[in-house]
């Protein structure tokens, strides 16, 4: 099935490499990711047929694009931050929705060497980027979102500013899901609300997804992406997660479950 290039995804991470907040570039168009490998061609022999032998020794990698000048977008803001000051930005390009079973696409860890701006006379200004991997603790890989996940999209209401969401019992547009024996691989969750959202374990059978005591809090009107690459399995005594704010607040779910 061919794909458009309108429906791939550039995002920027901002959480940590173990549990990535991917956010999306919105404002990027005409993306290219290259990877390439260098070769190496001394290995003929004579008792190779008269052929050139060649192999793969060092890939590389770069991802260009172009942006609107737009300095009230967080991406655009994001990539100008990381080329002035010379720090590095996590990059995912995938072929669609990071949280899509199938998307796949190349993440890494980038210093951004080009920001070449253009100002044509009747034109809108844009700004050329190009992006090459830099050194880090973790090196580039090909990320596939696997296809033995189940996708989940849901509105949780709070009542007097409390809920919670049981992984047990996810809700379905009729009755709900038993997620027992699966692992929460990716999560989007949009705050709906004027005010924070923050969501813990529960103290008794709490679902400890980012780790023991730690807790997620989406500030008023924003979304937060996580991808869980080692979120424990959800059982009896693994399931709940707390979630506190004011009133009726609700909150948007899109929750990526891992089968076993």
């Amino acid at each position: 099935m061919y794909k458009l290039g309108r429906e791939a995804k550039l995002y920027r991470n901002a959480g940590t490499y173990e549990a990535p907040d991917w956010q999306e570039v919105g404002n990027a168009r005409d993306v290219s990711a290259n990877v390439d490998a260098e070769t190496a061609d001394n290995l003929t022999t004579r008792a190779y047929g008269g052929w050139k032998a060649t192999v793969v020794t060092l890939q590389d990698a770069a991802i260009e694009f172009d942006m609107v000048w737009d300095p009230d977008d967080d991406g655009f803001v994001a990539i100008r931050e990381a080329f002035f000051g010379r720090t590095p930005i996590e990059i995912a390009a995938m072929s669609a929705d990071i949280e899509t079973a199938g998307s796949e696409g190349l993440r890494a860890t980038m210093a951004v060497t080009t920001f070449r701006r253009s100002e044509p006379l009747t034109e809108g200004i844009t700004v050329s980027v190009t992006l090459k991997p830099t050194y880090s603790a973790h090196p580039p890989e090909w990320l596939v979102i696997g296809e033995d996940t189940l996708k989940f999209s849901f509105t949780e209401t709070l009542v007097a500013g409390a809920g919670a969401l049981d992984l047990t019992a996810i809700p379905l547009a009729v009755g709900t899901y038993d997620g027992t024996g699966k692992t929460v691989a990716a999560v989007a969750i949009t705050n709906n609300g004027a005010n924070a959202l923050a969501i813990s374990p529960a103290a008794e059978d709490g679902y400890e997804w980012l780790g023991a005591g730690i807790d997620l809090v989406v500030p008023a009107g924003a979304t937060v992406r996580l991808t869980l690459t080692d979120a424990p399995t959800i059982a009896a005594n693994a399931r709940l997660l707390d979630l506190a704010g004011t009133g009726a607040q609700t909150s948007t779910w899109t929750l990526t479950l891992a089968c076993p």
